[in-house]
């Protein structure tokens, strides 16, 4: 078998791809090396959390706006339908305004509340994302160039959150996805996909 590489590129909800790389053809079009990139809407869940302030605590929760994705894969495939892959994504999510504290007026006198106010206004957020993750992809044939894509993931994640008052932090984490998508090969080294993942 000869050494193939194959493009994947993917968009989330509309697709588009193009071939930049020009190799001899494998004996399937889901063998051999490939690259990818994706781009598209991401979606996270509304999150609760708490507010510590030298006045009190308050517990809410924060709606994010649909936001962007964008990913890059490089993997290899073999044969009977499996692919192993390393991907690295970027997300990024604005929040709703939200408010972080009480009510000035339930904590302090009105002359107080007059020199107060205009540090307890609505707050905007954002949070972006890197993930670093191993895929393992099992590819179910539909038809000759259509296939079914099922697959998990594991890596870490690095989260950074920032408002629009000052506040900031960031973290690591474990993380681990469910890949569910569509591929219809185009050519032997081109492939048009449209994915989902729930990281």
């Amino acid at each position: 078998m000869g050494f193939s590489m194959k493009l994947k590129l993917t968009l989330l909800g509309t697709v588009a791809a193009l071939s930049i790389i020009s190799a001899s053809q494998s004996n399937a079009h889901n063998q051999g090396w490939y690259i990818g990139l994706e781009g598209g809407a991401n979606w996270i869940g509304d999150t609760d959390f708490t507010y510590d302030d030298s006045w009190n605590t308050t517990f809410s929760t924060m709606d994010f706006d649909t936001g962007w994705a964008a990913l890059g894969t490089i993997g290899y495939g073999f044969e009977r339908n499996w692919r192993v892959e390393f991907e690295v994504g970027y997300r990024d999510n604005d929040t709703d305004p939200y408010f972080a504290g009480k009510q000035p007026w339930l904590v302090m006198e009105e002359a107080q509340l007059a020199a107060v106010v205009p540090q307890l206004q609505l707050r905007n957020g954002n949070l972006t994302e890197w993930s670093f993750m191993a895929n393992v992809i099992y590819d179910v044939p539909l038809s000759e160039r259509l296939d079914l894509n099922i697959g998990v993931g594991a890596g870490a994640d690095f989260a950074e959150f920032e408002d629009n008052r000052g506040f900031s932090g960031d973290d690591w984490n474990f993380a681990y996805q469910g890949i569910v998508g569509l591929t219809y090969a185009i050519s032997n080294r081109l492939d048009m996909t449209l994915t989902y993942r729930y990281l």
